[in-house]
Parts: C-alpha cells; structure tokens; sequence
C-alpha cells in the first residue's frame, strides 16, 4: 500500500501569501468598498488527527492601502482555530478544505493621523487548496480563502467608542477573498 501525503500524527506547517479582494460593506460612505484589491500573509500549523482530518492554529493578516483620500491603510489580522478535511490525499499530493473560527482585530490608519483606529469582531473563514509535495519534508500549495468577520465596532488608540454625527457607534463589515500560494513542511 503507497503512503499518504499527510497521515496521523504529522504536523504541517505552512508559510504563504496572496492577492485578492477587500469589501467593507457597512460603515461611512467614504469607507464602503466594493472589490478593492488587497493582499494578506499566512501562517498556519496543524496536527493530522488521522489521513482525513487535521485541526490546527491559522494566523492570517489582511490588508490595502489608500481605500480612500482620508484613509491611509487598513488591516484586518485574524487568529483562528481550524479544521481541515482532506477528501483526496495521496502519496505526493492532497486537496484540503478548511473552515476556522476565531478573533479578528482591525487597525485603520487615517491619513494624517499618528495612532489608529482600531476593532475587534469575531471571523469565520473557508477554504479550499491543494498541496503538492517536491521532497520527503517540503512542498508547495495553492488555494482560494474567503474570510469574513461580524461587525466590528470602531475605538480610538484608548477604547473610546467613534461614533457619527448622530451618537450611533461606527461599525465596519468585512469580507475578503484571496488567492493565495505557498510552501509547506510535514513532520
């Protein structure tokens, strides 16, 4: 019987970055976004539960610069906790679909300020992507993620709720899609 790509007890950790695209779809008019462009870094590791399943730590910062003139950049960074399905897994390659969970912190850097805005909201992400093995340790991926987050209520540098004209707190909904590629190593 030839070996799997990944089975039990193997840990997989995985270094990767992308491009794709930034929607905010809630909050100021000057802040609404549809389809802005947007790059992110990853880290990731997780454990092989057995050839089928791991579960796992993703770390994965999200981010544009110039959304408009009075914003300089915003990032989102999100902590999850994954769970990965392998529904092909053979000895040189796998397919992966994964689905994680966790907090999101956001920071926006408004032109000419010093300090940011920031937030913090809850995130689910899901995706797909597929590994290809070049040693007995080492190997590549590609993928396709779509990451989303819960409203995220927006404070000053000191917890201080921004709020409108109105007295109502600032909110910002999110979502972003991303291709990403990568390496990888199992232990």
């Amino acid at each position: 019987m030839r070996g799997q790509l990944i089975e039990a007890k193997h840990l997989v950790t995985s270094l990767g970055g992308g491009a794709g695209q930034l929607t905010i779809s809630q909050g100021p008019d000057s802040l609404r976004t549809a389809l802005e462009a947007c790059s992110s870094v990853a880290f990731a590791f997780e454990v092989a539960v057995n050839q089928k399943l791991s579960v796992g730590i993703h770390y994965d910062r999200i981010g544009t610069d110039r959304v408009d003139n009075s914003v300089e950049s915003i990032r989102f960074t999100t902590y999850l906790i994954g769970l990965t399905y392998r529904p092909m897994n053979h000895e040189r390659a796998a397919l992966e679909t994964q689905i994680a969970i966790g907090p999101c912190i956001m920071s926006l850097l408004s032109t000419g300020s010093n300090l940011p805005l920031k937030g913090r909201s809850g995130t689910i992400a899901v995706g797909v992507r597929y590994l290809r093995s070049f040693s007995g340790t080492m190997g590549a991926f590609a993928g396709v993620e779509h990451t989303g987050g819960a409203s995220v209520t927006v404070t000053d540098y000191d917890g201080k709720t921004i709020e409108d004209a109105s007295g109502i707190p600032l909110k910002l909904d999110w979502n972003s899609t991303r291709f990403r590629v990568g390496l990888f190593t199992r232990f």
